[in-house]
Protein backbone atom coordinates (compact mmCIF):
# COMPACT_ATOMS: atom_id res chain seq x y z
CA UNK A 1 0.00 0.00 0.00
CA UNK A 2 1.92 3.39 -0.99
CA UNK A 3 2.06 6.57 1.38
CA UNK A 4 -0.82 8.37 -0.07
CA UNK A 5 -3.21 5.32 0.70
CA UNK A 6 -2.04 4.89 4.25
CA UNK A 7 -2.81 8.37 4.62
CA UNK A 8 -5.86 8.25 3.39
CA UNK A 9 -6.66 4.94 5.30
CA UNK A 10 -5.81 7.00 8.33
CA UNK A 11 -8.42 9.77 7.66
CA UNK A 12 -10.87 7.31 6.87
CA UNK A 13 -10.06 5.60 10.52
CA UNK A 14 -9.69 8.46 12.55
CA UNK A 15 -12.72 10.73 11.21
CA UNK A 16 -14.42 12.02 14.03
CA UNK A 17 -18.00 12.18 12.32
CA UNK A 18 -20.23 10.61 14.56
CA UNK A 19 -22.35 8.12 11.59
CA UNK A 20 -18.94 6.95 10.78
CA UNK A 21 -18.53 5.46 14.63
CA UNK A 22 -21.66 3.68 14.96
CA UNK A 23 -21.54 2.19 11.34
CA UNK A 24 -17.83 1.78 10.88
CA UNK A 25 -16.35 -1.53 10.17
CA UNK A 26 -14.86 -3.68 12.41
CA UNK A 27 -11.58 -3.47 10.81
CA UNK A 28 -11.40 0.36 10.83
CA UNK A 29 -12.86 -0.11 14.63
CA UNK A 30 -10.26 -2.29 15.16
CA UNK A 31 -7.53 0.48 14.71
CA UNK A 32 -9.33 2.97 17.32
CA UNK A 33 -8.26 0.84 20.74
CA UNK A 34 -6.54 -2.41 21.35
CA UNK A 35 -9.61 -3.40 23.37
CA UNK A 36 -12.05 -3.42 20.07
CA UNK A 37 -9.35 -5.09 18.41
CA UNK A 38 -9.36 -7.94 21.10
CA UNK A 39 -13.09 -7.74 21.78
CA UNK A 40 -13.92 -8.64 17.83
CA UNK A 41 -13.55 -12.22 16.79
CA UNK A 42 -11.99 -11.91 13.17
CA UNK A 43 -10.14 -9.33 14.77
CA UNK A 44 -8.23 -11.71 17.55
CA UNK A 45 -8.24 -14.15 14.43
CA UNK A 46 -5.80 -12.05 12.71
CA UNK A 47 -4.10 -10.49 15.29
CA UNK A 48 -3.40 -13.82 16.64
CA UNK A 49 -1.98 -14.52 13.24
CA UNK A 50 0.29 -11.47 13.00
CA UNK A 51 1.71 -12.36 16.68
CA UNK A 52 2.61 -15.75 15.59
CA UNK A 53 4.53 -14.64 12.04
CA UNK A 54 6.36 -12.46 14.59
CA UNK A 55 7.25 -14.99 17.13
CA UNK A 56 8.81 -15.29 20.31
CA UNK A 57 8.08 -12.67 23.22
CA UNK A 58 5.25 -10.84 21.47
CA UNK A 59 3.33 -14.40 20.91
CA UNK A 60 4.12 -15.40 25.14
CA UNK A 61 2.60 -12.25 25.55
CA UNK A 62 -0.62 -12.55 23.82
CA UNK A 63 -0.48 -16.09 24.83
CA UNK A 64 -0.30 -15.22 28.10
CA UNK A 65 -2.83 -12.44 28.04
CA UNK A 66 -5.66 -14.76 26.66
CA UNK A 67 -4.76 -17.64 29.21
CA UNK A 68 -5.19 -15.10 32.39
CA UNK A 69 -8.87 -14.03 30.57
CA UNK A 70 -9.84 -17.60 30.75
CA UNK A 71 -8.63 -18.08 34.41
CA UNK A 72 -10.48 -14.98 35.08
CA UNK A 73 -14.28 -17.20 34.06
CA UNK A 74 -13.49 -20.12 36.14
CA UNK A 75 -15.15 -20.17 39.60
CA UNK A 76 -14.34 -23.65 40.41
CA UNK A 77 -11.18 -23.93 42.84
CA UNK A 78 -10.09 -27.14 41.50
CA UNK A 79 -10.39 -25.62 37.67
CA UNK A 80 -8.40 -22.08 38.81
CA UNK A 81 -5.88 -24.54 40.58
CA UNK A 82 -5.43 -26.31 37.79
CA UNK A 83 -5.00 -23.43 35.17
CA UNK A 84 -3.04 -21.66 37.21
CA UNK A 85 -0.30 -24.80 37.17
CA UNK A 86 -1.22 -24.61 33.30
CA UNK A 87 0.23 -20.65 33.01
CA UNK A 88 2.41 -20.77 35.54
CA UNK A 89 4.26 -24.26 33.68
CA UNK A 90 4.01 -21.64 30.55
CA UNK A 91 5.66 -18.99 31.80
CA UNK A 92 8.70 -21.34 32.77
CA UNK A 93 8.88 -21.63 29.11
CA UNK A 94 8.30 -18.55 27.98
CA UNK A 95 10.20 -15.34 27.38
CA UNK A 96 8.35 -13.26 29.98
CA UNK A 97 9.66 -12.77 33.63
CA UNK A 98 7.79 -14.14 36.18
CA UNK A 99 7.44 -12.04 39.09
CA UNK A 100 8.80 -13.45 42.70
CA UNK A 101 5.53 -12.93 44.54
CA UNK A 102 4.03 -14.59 41.81
CA UNK A 103 6.25 -17.30 41.76
CA UNK A 104 6.09 -18.11 45.57
CA UNK A 105 2.24 -17.68 45.72
CA UNK A 106 1.76 -20.24 42.40
CA UNK A 107 4.71 -22.87 44.18
CA UNK A 108 2.92 -22.63 47.51
CA UNK A 109 -0.51 -23.03 46.18
CA UNK A 110 0.27 -26.09 44.16
CA UNK A 111 1.95 -27.66 47.32
CA UNK A 112 -0.62 -26.86 49.59
CA UNK A 113 -4.28 -27.82 48.78
CA UNK A 114 -5.45 -25.62 51.48
CA UNK A 115 -3.57 -22.53 50.15
CA UNK A 116 -6.44 -20.61 48.23
CA UNK A 117 -5.05 -19.57 44.64
CA UNK A 118 -7.56 -16.84 43.11
CA UNK A 119 -8.44 -16.24 39.27
CA UNK A 120 -6.64 -12.80 39.83
CA UNK A 121 -3.26 -13.64 40.67
CA UNK A 122 -1.82 -12.34 37.46
CA UNK A 123 -3.70 -9.71 37.28
CA UNK A 124 -0.96 -6.90 37.76
CA UNK A 125 1.08 -8.92 35.13
CA UNK A 126 -1.74 -8.93 33.08
CA UNK A 127 -2.30 -5.48 32.99
CA UNK A 128 1.59 -5.04 32.75
CA UNK A 129 1.82 -7.30 29.14
CA UNK A 130 -1.43 -5.70 28.39
CA UNK A 131 0.41 -2.37 28.25
CA UNK A 132 2.96 -3.63 26.30
CA UNK A 133 1.07 -4.80 23.91
CA UNK A 134 -0.30 -1.52 23.24
CA UNK A 135 2.56 -0.23 23.32
CA UNK A 136 4.52 -2.03 21.21
CA UNK A 137 2.91 -5.11 19.18
CA UNK A 138 -0.57 -3.37 18.74
CA UNK A 139 0.70 -0.32 16.59
CA UNK A 140 2.94 -2.25 14.56
CA UNK A 141 0.33 -4.71 13.60
CA UNK A 142 -1.92 -1.39 12.43
CA UNK A 143 1.27 -0.71 10.41
CA UNK A 144 1.39 -4.08 8.92
CA UNK A 145 1.17 -5.48 5.77
CA UNK A 146 -1.25 -7.95 6.45
CA UNK A 147 -3.87 -5.91 8.22
CA UNK A 148 -3.60 -3.19 5.75
CA UNK A 149 -4.12 -5.90 3.17
CA UNK A 150 -7.48 -6.92 5.07
CA UNK A 151 -8.56 -3.32 5.53
CA UNK A 152 -7.75 -2.75 1.28
CA UNK A 153 -10.13 -6.03 0.85
CA UNK A 154 -12.51 -5.18 2.66
CA UNK A 155 -12.93 -1.71 0.99
CA UNK A 156 -12.46 -3.54 -2.55
CA UNK A 157 -15.43 -5.74 -1.46
CA UNK A 158 -17.59 -2.59 -0.57
CA UNK A 159 -16.62 -1.15 -4.08
CA UNK A 160 -17.46 -4.29 -5.94
CA UNK A 161 -20.83 -4.97 -4.18
CA UNK A 162 -22.16 -0.92 -5.01
CA UNK A 163 -23.07 -0.26 -8.34
CA UNK A 164 -22.00 3.05 -10.68
CA UNK A 165 -24.20 4.83 -8.85
CA UNK A 166 -23.40 3.87 -5.94
CA UNK A 167 -26.25 2.20 -4.96
CA UNK A 168 -25.85 -1.37 -3.39
CA UNK A 169 -26.02 -3.99 -6.97
CA UNK A 170 -28.59 -6.73 -6.38
CA UNK A 171 -28.76 -9.55 -9.06
CA UNK A 172 -32.59 -9.59 -10.73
Amino acid sequence: MTDSAQSELHLFMTSSSSSQSSSSPSCLKWARTLSNLLEDRDGVELFKKYVEQEGGIHSDRLNFYFACEGLKQQSDDDKVRQIIGAIYRFLKKSQLPVPDDIRHTVKAGLKDKDFVLTPDLFDQMQQDVERIINETTYPNFLQSEMYLQYVQNYQSAIERSHGPTGSITTNT
